[in-house]
């Protein structure tokens, strides 16, 4: 991508987490914000609206859903990529509002 824009490239799902508690997970040209708080989930196609003023979370359902089942595998699996689950360090955190206490801790390997 650095040396030619217009290359074929996928961007593999990425979480962020902003200094304000949100979790955010960006995979091919889509980018979830998750709902923490009274913010609620915020969707943006990010070809078309890189500077993310269009949220678009009402028409594109199916890419809300995909995104935030991404996000919940990257932290329950402990990783983004192929392997055995990694056990996260803490417990349930606040900021995971769309992971219930419940499906955390029955997807986290019993720590020793």
């Amino acid at each position: 991508m650095l040396t030619n824009p217009q290359g074929d490239y996928e961007r593999q799902p990425l979480i962020n987490h902003a200094a304000k508690g949100r979790f955010s997970v960006t995979a091919g040209h889509w980018k979830l914000i998750l709902p923490l708080g009274k913010s609620e989930a915020e969707l943006y196609e990010l070809i078309s609206d890189p500077a993310e003023e269009n949220n678009v979370v009402a028409e594109h359902s199916e890419h809300v859903a995909q995104l935030e089942k991404k996000a919940t595998d990257i932290v329950l699996n402990g990783r983004t990529t192929p392997g055995a689950v990694q056990a996260n360090d803490t417990g349930h955190w606040k900021s995971l509002s769309w992971i219930t206490d419940a499906e955390y801790y029955t997807r986290q390997p019993k720590r020793k």
